[in-house]
């Protein structure tokens, strides 16, 4: 399964894409912002978008995923440091997500895309 990265952290976005080859799962692109996730889900095509929900520019991660839901059903697991009941609404609100609290361990983000593997079959 290849898999799109949204994370502005430098540092994240390198141990989830290592977490994400040791689950057998290929990073095809790590990008920051809103602007180049929707750009990347249209021209590459991902089985899955990994999304940070604070990411640069003007689109948070739940925006970005709302504008993604136009065009695509491309499944979306959230990443999120802030697990206030708000933010987690507006990231159920948003068909085909999943989310996961960072800190992030490998076995759980193996098991959300596996779980999405399984409802895609």
């Amino acid at each position: 399964k290849r898999v799109l990265l949204v994370e502005d952290d430098e540092i994240i976005a390198f141990l989830h894409k290592h977490f994400l080859e040791k689950c057998g799962y290929e990073t095809i692109e790590t990008v920051d912002n809103g602007v180049e996730a929707i750009e990347d889900v249209r021209t590459m095509l991902p089985d899955a978008v990994l999304m940070d929900i604070r990411i640069n520019g003007e689109m948070d991660g739940i925006e970005t995923a709302q504008r993604i839901r136009e065009f695509s059903d491309t499944p979306i697991i959230f990443l999120t440091g802030n697990s206030d009941d708000g933010t987690l609404e507006r990231a159920k609100l948003t068909a085909r997500s999943g989310y996961l609290i960072k800190p992030i361990r490998q076995e759980d983000l193996c098991e959300a895309i596996a779980q999405i593997n399984i409802q895609n079959d």
